[in-house]
């Protein structure tokens, strides 16, 4: 799983990462779940 760094536009967001999810999530709902 990767992180995510975004650019400093401002300070509060000099340090800020967030996890990437892009391994994880499909591109398509599960079909077990998916009721409609």
């Amino acid at each position: 799983m990767g992180i995510r760094a975004y650019r400093p536009y401002t300070p509060s967001t000099r340090q800020h990462t967030v996890s990437d999810f892009a391994e994880v999530t499909r591109s398509t709902p599960e079909r077990s779940l998916d009721y409609l």
